[in-house]
């Protein structure tokens, strides 16, 4: 007999944001994990692929024990394609997370072909598509173009923090927020019925888990990937703990993309 499918809370896109961060800062940061993270069962570790992942992960892992949280971490990666669109590989575990990291380096594969993911062990999620910088899909090659790569994924991010809760009334430009409204709230009806969704905080702080996912998950196992791999769509929840106003947080969330792309540039020249 079938287990009876169980639901759980899911943030499938954060960053913890600890690369070149001083050990004090580390420790602080690691101290307000658990309240953080209490509204969540699963939280998957995806920093960028030029950001140390799985220093990323291994923080997560420690922070999570040393407090006893019950919030499990899948490991993950943001990885980035030789266009700068950004995909989210998630991995079973630390082992997987290096072989996936190794069979796609950062900036050395197409996501064109980014369906060879499904050869690996991983399930992938596409984020912000379309997100006004080159690391969405659609604003890097077009709607045309992106449409039909968009069935390779196993998730597409329906909700992404980052830009979740501003009032596109105070953006000048029609185009852009035309973009930010669809990276907050992606548009289902460009696609199928039968595509699943997923939610995610994209939060760089601890104090930026503003969204998450809720899901039924058919696995019969605890092991948080497994409970990912087999939920269904992700249903946006947001966080009753989450005070800040959606405009500073967007502010910040923007000045972290700059920073991030100025060292995605380095690591791109020096490769």
């Amino acid at each position: 007999m079938c287990a009876a499918p169980i639901t759980v809370t899911i943030d499938s896109h954060f960053h913890a944001n600890i690369n070149h961060l001083p050990a004090a800062q580390r420790r602080a940061k690691a101290k307000r994990f658990a309240p953080a993270v209490a509204h969540l069962d699963i939280l998957c570790s995806t920093e960028h692929a030029y950001r140390n992942p799985l220093e990323a992960y291994d923080f997560l892992c420690e922070a999570a024990a040393a407090s006893g949280s019950k919030t499990k971490i899948v490991a993950g990666v943001e990885n980035i394609s030789s266009e700068g669109v950004e995909v989210i590989f998630l991995a079973k575990d630390r082992a997987s997370l290096i072989k996936l990291i190794a069979a796609f380096p950062p900036f050395d594969w197409s996501i064109h072909n980014s369906d060879q993911a499904a050869e690996h062990e991983c399930i992938t999620i596409l984020p912000h598509a379309f997100s006004p910088s080159t690391t969405g899909i659609v604003n890097n090659i077009g709607i045309e173009k992106a449409l039909p790569l968009l069935s390779a994924y196993d998730f597409i991010e329906a909700n992404n923090g980052g830009f979740y809760g501003l009032d596109p009334k105070r953006l000048p430009a029609k185009g852009l927020r035309d973009n930010i409204v669809n990276t907050a709230n992606f548009p289902k009806s460009l696609l199928d019925d039968g595509v699943k969704y997923s939610v995610g905080s994209d939060a760089h702080n601890m104090r930026d888990l503003n969204i998450f996912g809720v899901a039924a998950t058919s696995s019969n196992s605890d092991d948080p990937y497994s409970m990912v791999k087999h939920s269904e769509t992700m249903q946006l929840m947001t966080n009753d703990a989450f005070r800040r106003k959606a405009g500073p947080k967007v502010v910040e969330s923007l000045i972290w993309s700059v920073a991030e792309n100025l060292q995605k540039r380095v690591v791109k020249r020096l490769r």
